[in-house]
């Protein structure tokens, strides 16, 4: 009986754990990891990840033509942010580089502004400052 308790409580534990995330793919065709608890949708893309911070921006807004180079010792990308909707957004936006096993490298950077009208595409460029720097997260919310 003891061991059947301990197996149960086991169980509802790990349901805990790994519940708090749900797979599923948007109108869009991109896949989306939404975390129960913040309520932030994680688009990922490869080495790139964008994080959106609001319910309005969450099948409205795109992570596109994702590429990466080297400056020197440092890894560069450049990005696509593209507004879906037919809706004006005023947003900010700020990058985190991680290290190949998503550890994060440096701090975050500074918020950037954009005024991201309807089906705009705003390219976006950045280096990140740490050599063990592999890959990004983007971090977008509403103004």
């Amino acid at each position: 009986m003891r061991f059947y308790r301990v197996l149960l409580i086991g169980m509802l534990l790990s349901a805990v754990a790994f519940g708090g995330c749900v797979q599923r793919t948007s109108s869009k065709g991109q896949a989306l990891t939404t975390d129960v608890q913040t309520k932030h949708v994680i688009y990922a893309e490869g080495r790139a990840k964008l994080v959106v911070g609001d319910k309005a921006l969450l099948d409205n807004l795109a992570l596109t033509n994702v590429h990466f180079g080297k400056v020197g010792n440092f890894t560069r990308a450049t990005v696509t942010l593209q507004n879906l909707a037919d809706t004006y957004y005023h947003i900010e936006w700020n990058v985190q580089w991680l290290d190949r096993e998503g550890f994060p490298v440096e701090s975050y950077s500074v918020w950037q502004q954009e005024d991201m009208t309807p089906n705009m595409l705003q390219p976006v460029k950045f280096v990140g400052k740490h050599p063990d720097a592999w890959g990004f997260v983007i971090n977008v919310r509403m103004l």
